[in-house]
């Protein structure tokens, strides 16, 4: 008993060396307390550890070697199962090597006993035969379907396999390989979103609300970037102004194409002062707040990365409007853990979702 404790205080100071970056010297005490874990029967969990390091070191192929050998070493076992999934996760972000991801995920999935690596590898798997669905529909003729594929891809990288960075690079090719289309906007709002709920970047959001609201100006996320950019920063400033003066003074020529382009039905004209039915005031600034409603969809999946409480659900009564996204999730009860995902539905569009 006092040897097992020695252990996890052993490994706990390891724990403390990487997270000062002190990488080499993590490495060293992790070897110098093996052969400790050997006499207690835990030499899987050191070697564990010093796999997990040498990721991190960006020794990549010794990572999957070690982890390999684990496998062999302690079949069926708990440590051979998350050495599985370790495999699986090395060649999906750090190699980018999908394909060899997908299949060293399918590995877990056919081992008979359950456990949560096994439901990981299994969502994680068919995240990655989504993306290779929707690469393939990006070499498709039609125009609307690829941008839509492109559009779902950038939503997957970051709600479901967690790479920020390749999500914002696909974002932005929605918007510069597809300008004319309508998920053009909503990429340069999913982007601002980031920059803001994610990043905390102040220049970066300033500018690219900017960059919304005048490029995008005929599209419904114009309003919704400049209601986020007030709700974020707290500011009253000329983007706010406009907001305001957007709300209170619609432009109805622009309100007229906006529907238009949503309906492909053209509107005639006939009161341009304030047609029936077009939005009023009002609904214009609910749904910009409706928009900003999908913070609360980040809020979880931001809480869960880094390990924290998930957040309130919104107000009762309140609803995001619908997103073109990869996956529906439901908000936990409050109190209640974040649920894993379900399979992408690829078919149907989500309640809630990133951008709107």
């Amino acid at each position: 008993m006092l040897g097992s404790r020695l252990l996890d205080l052993a490994f706990q100071r390891g724990g403390a060396l990487e997270q000062l970056r002190r990488y080499d010297e993590a490495l060293s005490w992790y070897d110098s307390w093996r052969p400790f874990a050997v006499n207690e029967k835990r030499e899987g969990e050191v070697m564990m550890l010093r796999y997990a390091l040498q990721a991190v070191m960006g020794r990549t192929h010794e990572a999957i070697e070690g982890y390999q050998a684990l496998v062999t070493q302690y079949p069926r076992s708990p440590i051979a199962y998350e050495s599985q999934f370790r495999l699986g996760y090395l060649y999906e972000s750090q190699l980018g090597d999908f394909d060899a991801a997908g299949r060293e995920y399918e590995k877990l999935k056919a081992e008979p006993a359950p456990s949560e690596f096994q439901t990981q590898a299994s969502r994680r798997a068919s995240n990655l035969a989504t993306i290779k669905q929707y690469r393939s529909t990006l070499l498709s003729d039609t125009t609307q379907a690829r941008a839509r594929a492109a559009f779902l891809l950038a939503e997957i990288y970051y709600f479901q396999i967690e790479r920020m960075d390749s999500a914002l690079i696909q974002y932005e090719a929605v918007e510069h390989v597809f300008p004319s289309s309508p998920h053009a906007a909503k990429a340069a709002f999913a982007r601002l979103w980031i920059q803001t709920q994610d990043r905390g970047d102040t220049l970066a959001a300033a500018a690219l609300t900017d960059t919304i609201a005048s490029r995008y100006r005929k599209t419904r996320y114009a309003e919704s970037a400049l209601y986020l950019w007030r709700q974020w920063s707290g500011r009253t400033d000329a983007r706010t102004a406009l907001l305001d003066s957007l709300i209170a003074n619609p432009d109805t020529t622009v309100i007229r194409e906006r529907l238009e382009t949503e309906t492909h039905v053209t509107v005639a004209p006939a009161d341009t002062s304030r047609p029936a039915i077009f939005e009023t005031p009002g609904q214009i600034a609910e749904r910009a707040r409706q928009d900003s409603l999908s913070a609360y969809t980040r809020a979880l999946y931001y809480a869960k990365r880094h390990g924290l409480p998930p957040p309130p659900p919104p107000a009762p009564g309140t609803r995001p409007a619908d997103a073109d996204t990869s996956q529906t999730r439901k908000p936990p009860a409050p109190g209640a853990p974040p649920v894993s995902g379900a399979p992408p539905d690829t078919a149907s569009g989500p309640t809630i979702g990133p951008s709107r």
